[in-house]
């Protein structure tokens, strides 16, 4: 299969893939975010192992599988939190079992996999699964308390909203996969070099078995001249900083900076270009070229009936819009409702936490990607005056850092009259 066959194949299947992924992390985690990032990573491994996985089925299972891995693995340490509900427990839970324990247990009570295709994913036998999760079971019951009533945890796949982008996100995954899949090739390059210098280095120096000594050069002559040990000294590693040098393409194209680190290595030299790079060699991240014109979300609200009396529900009419990026529905950080009555939605914000992305030199930004939304939100007022109602609403990525140069918020504002009883 050609590699653009491939691309295709894997951009087709992106979608599903994606979403079972994020699907069993986020009832490991209990986090929105988390689980995207979970399952991007994910999706990125897929990416770079694509014309290994065969079938459809198998691309599934091994998804879920790996999505279930590094879930495991991002969980808080137990004892880290005081868990309320099951999808906080059951990370640290999980984290403290054996791997193939948590592994069977979460692919058989949190994914949507047959017995047979947890089997398939987990490469074992379905008698081996069954025994993993027999012993699995008493201890999670035991770490996880009255919580362990309910499992499993197969929250609905509606209440699982994803907090990005699926098309930016595709584009981090093909950028992510392709460094992915570099690192073997790289490492088997490494070792061929290792390989010929060790090969050179022997070449030059033989036994002498007649004399003391235990090397000598065999350039040395084999008269009655007394045997020497002669040592070769090797440079010792450096590292060069990032040297940007400046391509132009076309008279009327603008300049594109390109960073490269230059690491030696024992008189092995490697150089890595550092554009869009994950290598801490190349520096502190930064967008190249630095976006232009990020624009706020415009807010603009109005309300029904003018004429309101307490008791009176009032629908308000919300449009939001961003030239630079989408608008986030999903958010409930940023985004909020304030009524001007001490009212609000959500009443307490709800921040993910913020991995980070580990980017590293310079990053082409993602292309602007425009959008709007139209809502209408209900609210009613038991007490007669004047109220002034605040909209907040945002767009982009709630974890911007590296991640999305357009992310903005705005706020719109009406003042709502209600009738004070006479």
């Amino acid at each position: 299969m050609r590699g653009s066959r491939a691309d295709e194949a894997f951009d087709r299947a992106f979608a599903d893939l994606f979403r079972s992924a994020r699907e069993i992390a986020y009832r490991i985690l209990g986090d929105h975010h988390a689980a995207d990032a979970v399952a991007a990573e994910t999706m990125a491994g897929a990416y770079a192992r694509w014309r290994k996985l065969k079938s459809p089925v198998a691309a599934t299972g091994w998804v879920v599988r790996r999505a279930a891995d590094i879930a495991i693995d991002a969980a808080p340490p137990p004892g880290a939190l005081e868990p309320e509900v099951l999808n906080e427990a059951l990370g640290p839970a999980l984290a403290a079992l054996p791997r193939p324990q948590a592994l069977a247990v979460a692919l058989r009570y949190l994914s949507t996999l047959g017995p047979a295709q947890v089997a398939t994913a987990l490469r074992r036998t379905r008698a081996q699964v069954d025994s993993d999760v027999s012993a699995a079971l008493p201890k999670l019951a035991s770490a996880l308390g009255a919580l362990a009533d309910d499992l499993p945890a197969t929250t609905p796949m509606e209440a699982i909203p994803s907090r990005s982008d699926t098309t930016k996100v595709l584009h981090r995954v093909h950028v992510r996969g392709l460094y992915l899949r570099r690192q073997p090739l790289t490492f088997a390059l490494f070792l061929t070099l290792a390989a010929l210098l060790i090969a050179g280095v022997v070449g030059l120096v033989s036994h002498d078995h007649g004399s003391g000594s235990k090397l000598r050069l065999t350039a040395s002559p084999t008269t009655s001249v007394p045997a020497t040990v002669s040592t070769t000294a090797l440079p010792p590693a450096t590292t060069a900083p990032p040297a940007p040098t400046t391509t132009v393409v076309g008279a009327s194209d603008t300049s594109t900076t390109v960073d490269r680190t230059t690491t030696t290595v024992r008189g092995v030299t490697t150089t890595t270009v550092c554009r869009n790079s994950m290598s801490a060699s190349c520096g502190p991240f930064r967008w190249d070229p630095a976006p232009d014109g990020n624009q706020p979300v415009a807010v603009a609200v109005s309300y029904f009936p003018q004429t309101i009396h307490p008791g009176d529900e009032v629908t308000f009419t919300v449009r939001s819009s961003d030239p630079d990026d989408q608008i986030n529905a999903n958010d409930r950080c940023r985004t909020v409702n304030s009524f001007g009555d001490g009212t609000s939605d959500p009443s307490q914000p709800d921040c993910p936490r913020c991995p980070t992305p580990g980017r590293y030199g310079p990053w082409t930004p993602p292309a602007k990607n425009g959008g709007s939304r139209f809502e209408t939100i209900k609210h009613t007022y038991t007490v007669g005056g004047q109220y002034t109602a605040t909209f907040r609403r945002v767009s982009g990525d709630p974890c911007p850092d590296q991640t999305d140069p357009y992310a903005s918020e705005g706020a719109g504002a009406v003042t709502v009259n209600v009738l004070v009883s006479p």
